[in-house]
Formats: C-alpha cells, sequence, structure tokens
C-alpha cells in the first residue's frame, strides 16, 4: 500500500522501522479499511440521503466518515450517551474517563445535537468541549411505584463488564473482577435474611466470559441469592428497592425509576457517581451510595433500615436526574422526527 510505504520510509530509527514492518500488514488492513470508508462514503450518503444519523459513539472510522460527510451534506448528527463515561474527581480515573469520554463518546466535532441522560454527563461535556451548547437532557419517563410493606427488601444486581481486549483501565471492570464483585454481594446479603439478592445477567452478545455456569461456580449459594434474568428488566426494577451496578446503563434507569443505587466493585476504584459512603438514616440518607469505607453488611443494613417502605423523595433524586419539564424519551423522539420533517 502506498501511503503505508511513505510512513516506513520517514522512520529514521531501524529498531522502530523493523517493528513497523513486522505489524505493516495489521496496519494495512485498518488504513485500508479507515481509507476504503473516506473514499465511499461521499457516493453512499448522496444515495441515502438520511435525513438524520443518530449513534452512541463516534469512535470509529466508519461512523466518523459518516458523520463528517452527514454535516457537510446539512444532515444532523444525534450522538445519544447510553449513561456512561461520568466526570471523575481521583486520579487515574480521571485521566482514564476524559480520554475516554473524548474518543466520540460523549461529544464530537460531528455531532450536532448531544442526547445525555445524567446531568453529571453534561458537566463532563462542558468541562472537556465546546460542545455545550448542542446538550439536550433526556429524562427517564415514569417513576416507578413502589410497593408498600413490603416484608423482604428486594436487592437486584444488573451490572456490566468489558472483556479483556477492550478493557479501559480504571473505568471498567474486568470479567474477573465483575464476578468478584457479584460474589462479594452474595456473601453479604447471605447474612441479610430480611434481604433478597436478585443477580440479573445481560444479554451478552458477543461477550462470552460470563454466563450462566459461571456465575453459579463463583457466586456463593444462599437461600436468598437468585440469578434471574426474567420478565423485562423495567418488571424487575418495579419489583426492586436497591439497584447494584459499577458502570451501567441500568444506574440511570434506575435512579429515573426513583430506586436508590448502591454502587459497588471488588476493586473500588471507580465511583460512577458521587454518592454516601457513611452508614444513612432515615432521617440523612441518599439516593446513591458508594461501598468501600463501611463493611457491606453493616452499608446495606443501613440502606435498608432507611430505604424500606420510604421512595426517594424529589429533593433526593434532584442531584442525580433531570428536573420536571425536560424532555423524556417520547419527547425527544419527536425532537428527532420534527429534524426528519424540516430535512424534507
Amino acid at each position: 500500500m502506498p501511503e503505508m510505504k511513505a510512513v516506513t520510509a520517514g522512520i529514521a530509527d531501524d529498531f522502530r522501522r523493523k517493528v513497523f514492518e513486522i505489524s505493516e500488514p495489521y496496519m494495512e488492513r485498518i488504513v485500508g479499511l479507515a481509507l476504503g470508508y473516506e473514499r465511499a462514503m461521499p457516493d453512499q450518503m448522496s444515495m441515502l440521503k438520511p435525513a438524520v444519523i443518530s449513534t452512541d459513539a463516534i469512535n470509529t472510522s466508519f461512523r466518523i466518515s459518516a458523520c463528517r460527510v452527514a454535516r457537510k451534506l446539512g444532515t444532523q448528527v444525534v450522538l445519544f450517551n447510553h449513561a456512561s463515561h461520568t466526570p471523575q474527581r481521583e486520579a487515574p480515573s480521571k485521566a482514564m474517563g476524559d480520554l475516554w469520554a473524548s474518543l466520540g463518546r460523549i461529544y464530537s466535532d460531528h455531532a450536532t445535537v448531544l442526547a445525555v441522560r445524567f446531568p453529571a454527563i453534561a458537566e463532563l461535556i462542558r468541562e472537556l468541549s465546546p460542545h455545550g451548547a448542542k446538550v439536550i437532557g433526556v429524562r427517564q419517563n415514569t417513576v416507578l411505584a413502589v410497593a408498600h410493606d413490603k416484608p423482604t427488601f428486594q436487592i437486584m444486581f444488573a451490572g456490566n463488564y468489558v472483556g479483556e481486549n477492550n478493557h479501559i483501565p480504571w473505568i471498567v471492570e474486568t470479567p474477573d473482577e465483575f464476578i468478584n464483585g457479584i460474589a462479594e454481594l452474595a456473601e453479604a446479603v447471605g447474612q441479610i435474611p430480611e434481604a433478597k439478592l436478585v443477580v440479573r445477567l445481560k444479554p451478552q452478545n458477543n461477550k462470552t466470559e460470563i454466563n450462566l455456569a459461571a456465575i453459579k461456580q463463583f457466586v456463593p449459594h444462599y437461600p436468598n441469592v437468585e440469578i434471574s434474568n426474567e420478565g423485562s428488566f423495567k418488571q424487575a426494577l418495579a419489583a426492586t428497592d436497591l439497584l447494584v451496578a459499577c458502570i451501567s446503563t441500568t444506574i440511570d434507569e434506575a435512579l429515573g425509576a426513583g430506586r436508590p443505587v448502591l454502587l459497588h466493585s471488588a476493586h473500588n476504584r471507580y465511583h460512577h457517581l458521587p454518592g454516601m459512603s457513611t452508614l444513612p438514616s432515615e432521617n440523612h440518607r441518599n439516593a446513591v451510595y458508594v461501598s468501600g469505607k463501611t463493611p457491606l453488611v453493616t452499608l446495606l443494613k443501613g440502606i435498608i433500615d432507611a430505604h424500606q417502605n420510604r421512595p426517594l423523595n424529589a429533593a433526593e433524586l434532584s442531584t442525580y436526574t433531570w428536573p420536571t419539564g425536560t424532555p423524556d424519551m417520547d419527547e425527544f423522539a419527536k425532537i428527532v422526527l420534527n429534524m426528519t420533517r424540516a430535512y424534507a
């Protein structure tokens, strides 16, 4: 490939040139794909004439090329963040989180609209980029009703991880960290008879490291610990009193539905949102809790005492959720539909 030969010719150091020559077949494939997208995209976009392009990240050569050409054609590009990549305050999580966020995850020069599900993500966009004016908040549609006088406090684990090949250090969990976090949670809930833990596994698609067999093998067995994916997530959330995760869109969904969240992982180096790490009480509690500083059994018992049969109020949720009047999912869909009508 002439482009690769030109790069090789510009390397003066013999060792670096040899390293590059060894990796050249792989690099040729990557560069070839990128150039192919870049060359073919104008004709494809002119033929398709999309009114709107919507994506959850502008971070691959195909997406970058498509969105760049779309902008030149006057097409709207909606970057719909999936409630990840929140602001971090402690290094090295902040350094890694800011880098990850900048790679077309929550903002991009090629986006015309940044749809954001957490107010904290809007803050991060304004901190890291000049694209704050593009932000449109999108809130959860409804707060789910809470069943009162329940004898059992139901806890649901619904987290996520990233395989070893795509791991982002200090941000997402590896498969072993993910399953260790579940095991720690099961061990703690097993010591609290008035609680029940439901472990819900996200359909993994291309993630094959963790499956039902692995959960059954490595997670302690207790009468009040259950592994179940029955029903929809919304149905499961309606029966839940506390959601547990580390980094996941389920955190946003739980808070939007009015459910408290416990941020828990085996390493405690990443906190998706700021939260309370000390023991709560009926008169001093929060919508988000962070494990690590208080023994997990003690923290869970405190959360149960503070929240059982006592739903979160608007003031407790205000830090983490968009206010009333912010477009919900249905209203945001209408905004996008109006973009297509304006284009026509």
